[in-house]
């Protein structure tokens, strides 16, 4: 999907035409109030406006409302008698417009001794557990509005912060972390995923949502409840803001990577109905131009996100999700021929589109019950052609021209289909003092279809010392097409069930956990006990104990990549964490923790080449993390952040035990935004990195024996017994806001790597040249605007 440029500057044109005359200088703020467990309203909760003498109180339907208050950006206190005190930051007033606050859930406090009022995330909050508010997210420097790049600033978390925006939790792969959105699993979150044969294991570059849609963001680092499975690392639930039941909001928006449409409103076609619709266009060719990286590639994306919510009744909301997303990332002569050699000789064409179609249905039971229904159903379509570019007449060296390029195309081709369907349904009951109750199930089918197919012969110049070489002088590989091809269509049916129970036993929180899960396609059934231990030793501090077992289904393109891969068993971990919360202020938060994790039946490839997989790898990772934590209570935030990670991996290839492929020893960071007033806000951040680790190797020269056709091959002689250089990098992102009548006009201004650094995400090897050359990225701008009614 595309959009002209050009069709959406009449668009932009009628947002300052129809703007109304208006002499109105006041607006509304009008919010629901919630209990977090139960989803019962709750009547008589104190709202104020922080910084003034104005309030409200919620009635009979959990509601408040406070009028006529001047335009500005305010932040709004909410204290009710045995819960937890919450802020909600950054409302924006408009004149003659009403600000909804989405749906607010109070967590009742911790222990009945606790007089201490803290924010939810803060009091009571899971082990390992952070979360992020919308405009966190949204003003991050260094992201471009990406959450996973968001959360690469926190301990435990390792993420390139380069080309790919992946990360890995605590010791996993990028692909061991539960997402969900509105409660849906959608592990296919990022656009740009693969490329060359190296980057297939890399994950994506880009997420399919933009900031601003993300109501919170919580994110789970280990030790995760009953409630989630299917992931060993960590767990990522997404929440999309439910969007203004009383005033609409129209914006259109641009910057050097795209434009986007944002609507934000009631339906006018049902009662108590609003809706969020998002639509954005992406393509980097001006800013790749810009940065001098048209050797990357033409990538390009289109995502259309629209949810609907619906207040049936007092015991009844409805919420429909709709996500159609597509991308297309090609790397053709034209772009190799921009670059400064022929290291990245990668020819390739990938299209994906996915779907998710969704619904939320929660039912207030009783008054001390509720049960939550998820339904899904979920496409994804992916089409990869790999092939390479050379030079012989020039010794392996770039040419003068496109046309002097040597081309074999279409080498490798991959198609990929999947269709998911899915229900999910929660039941959580509180019992009196005693605690809450909850259970729920889990079944899911899906259906695959994979064709893997190569053209011809393709010589491979990289191996291990490990690999079966047909003729021990032959330094390199050649994978033939019988060892590649192969289609698989099937599917299965997965089933999980769960329960928990949340207790609190005078200063301490017990919640207990069990989860069942059968894998379709091994047959296989698990048993996994989870348990959290909490204890209030001071009035703001609590030492938090956490364990578990988790299992983790193999991927589908593992499942699907040959004939005996569907007989993969789960992958496992066991997760151990230690730590302690301390709270010296309502809006501070000091978090220590200590964990061991220990993995197996960890799935590898069982050579270089073809696509055979088994269960043959363990793996142990510990370390330490720290974190302080200032949330957006007044006029600033920050964050300083600390990690120590060792991480070992060992695939009983004869290698050994190795450092697994994403440890960084140390990690740190800083973050800091502050508000100037209702119009600036700037924020920075600071981030250090050990580099990645790498394979030590030898190589060989003129490994085809032909002096005219030159190639070089890479013998890998130990696993990651090296690292890249080490990573840092200082971004700053400064925001503007103008408000012309109800106009509003935002800009900012984004500078990443500020000092222009060259951070090296990846070694490249050259076959044709015999070196390594270093991938990454320095200075990078971008700068937008949009405009808002």
């Amino acid at each position: 999907m595309r959009v002209n440029p050009g069709l959406l500057m009449p668009f932009l044109s009628l947002l300052l035409l129809a703007a109304p005359a208006s002499a109105e200088e006041h607006g509304h703020i009008q919010g629901r109030i919630v209990d977090a467990t139960t989803k019962q309203v709750l009547i008589g909760v104190n709202v104020a406006v922080v910084g003034t003498k104005r309030g409200a109180s919620t009635n009979a339907e959990g509601v408040f409302r406070i009028e006529n208050l001047p335009e500005n950006v305010y932040k709004i206190r909410i204290s009710y008698v045995g819960y937890v005190t919450h802020t909600e930051t950054d409302v924006l007033v408009v004149r003659d417009k009403t600000s909804y606050v989405s749906e607010i859930e109070l967590r009742a406090a911790p222990l009945e001794s606790d007089a201490v009022s803290v924010t939810p995330e803060i009091a009571a909050a899971p082990v390992s557990s952070h979360s992020f508010q919308r405009e966190e997210l949204r003003r991050a420097p260094g992201t471009s509005g990406d959450i996973l790049r968001t959360l690469g600033t926190l301990p435990g978390v390792s993420s390139s912060e380069g080309e790919f925006s992946a990360m890995s939790v605590r010791g996993g792969g990028v692909h061991d972390n539960l997402i969900l959105i509105d409660n849906i699993p959608f592990a296919k979150i990022n656009h740009f995923e693969g490329g060359s044969r190296e980057q297939e294991t890399q994950g994506g570059r880009f997420s399919v949502f933009t900031a601003g849609l993300i109501e919170r963001a919580t994110f789970y680092g280990g030790g995760f409840g009953a409630e989630y499975g299917g992931k060993g690392s960590s767990v990522l639930d997404l929440k999309i803001s439910e969007g203004n039941t009383e005033s609409p909001t129209v914006s259109g928006s641009y910057d050097l990577l795209g434009l986007e449409l944002n609507y934000d409103g009631p339906t006018y076609l049902f009662e108590n109905t609003s809706m969020i619709l998002n639509v954005r266009d992406f393509d980097a060719k001006l800013a790749l131009e810009l940065g001098d990286q048209e050797d990357f590639g033409d990538p390009t994306l289109a995502d259309v996100i629209a949810k609907t919510t619906t207040h049936l009744n007092a015991q009844n909301k409805i919420s429909l999700l709709g996500i159609f997303s597509t991308d297309r990332l090609r790397r053709g002569p034209h772009n190799i021929i921009k670059a400064d050699d022929l290291v990245e000789n990668d020819i390739w064409d990938i299209d994906e589109s996915r779907w998710l179609l969704g619904a939320n249905w929660r039912l207030l039971t009783s008054k001390t019950s509720v049960l939550h229904n998820t339904f899904y159903f979920r496409t994804n379509d992916r089409f990869r052609s790999i092939g390479y570019a050379w030079a012989d007449e020039f010794g392996g060296q770039l040419p003068p021209s496109e046309s002097e390029l040597q081309l074999r195309e279409d080498v490798g081709l991959q198609k990929e289909e999947e269709v998911e369907l899915g229900w999910k349904s929660d039941f959580d009951y509180s019992i009196n003092d005693w605690g809450t109750l909850s259970m729920g199930i889990d079944i899911q089918n899906v259906k695959l279809d994979y064709n893997f197919r190569q053209n011809g012969l393709d010589t491979l110049y990289q191996f291990t010392r490990n690999d079966r070489l047909p003729d021990p002088g032959r330094k390199f590989l050649v994978l033939d097409p019988e060892d590649v091809n192969y289609h698989f269509d099937g599917g299965a049916t997965h089933a999980a069930a769960y329960a928990s129970f949340d207790a609190t036993i005078d200063k301490f929180v017990v919640i207990p956990g069990l989860r069942y899960s059968y894998n379709g396609f091994s047959k296989a059934s698990r048993i996994a006990p989870r348990l959290q231990l909490r204890y209030q030793a001071a009035a703001n501090t609590m030492l938090n104990l956490a364990s578990g077992i988790y299992y983790q289904k193999p991927i589908n393109k593992f499942i699907a990549a040959s004939g005996t891969n569907n007989l993969l068993s789960d992958e496992q971990s066991i997760h151990y964490i230690l730590g302690v919360h301390h709270q010296p202020a309502d809006d501070l938060k000091l978090t220590v923790e200590t964990y061991y994790k220990s993995f197996d039946k960890l799935i590898s490839p069982t050579g270089s080449a073809g696509n055979v997989y088994s269960n043959r790898g363990d793996a142990w990772s510990s370390g330490i993390d720290a974190i302080l934590l200032k949330r957006f209570t007044d006029s600033y935030y920050g964050q300083l952040s600390y990690s120590y990670a060792i991480a070992k991996r060992n695939d009983h290839d004869g290698f050994g035990e190795y450092t697994s492929p994403n440890n960084q020893t140390h990690n740190f960071s800083v973050f800091f935004g502050y508000q100037i007033n209702r119009e600036w806000f700037v924020s920075a951040k600071w981030k250090y990195n050990v580099g990645r680790p790498k394979d030590r190797f030898v190589v060989h020269e003129n490994v085809l024996n032909n002096s005219e056709v030159m190639r070089f091959s890479k013998e890998i002689t130990e696993r990651n017994a090296d690292r890249l250089p080490d990573f840092h990098l200082l971004s700053v992102r400064v925001d503007y806001r103008k408000q012309f009548g109800p106009l509003g006009l935002i800009t900012f201004l984004e500078l990443d790597n500020l000092y222009n650094r060259f951070n090296t995400w990846e070694d490249r090897f050259s076959e044709l040249t015999g070196e390594e050359k270093g991938l990454g990225l320095g200075f990078f701008a971008n700068v937008g605007f949009k405009l808002e009614i």
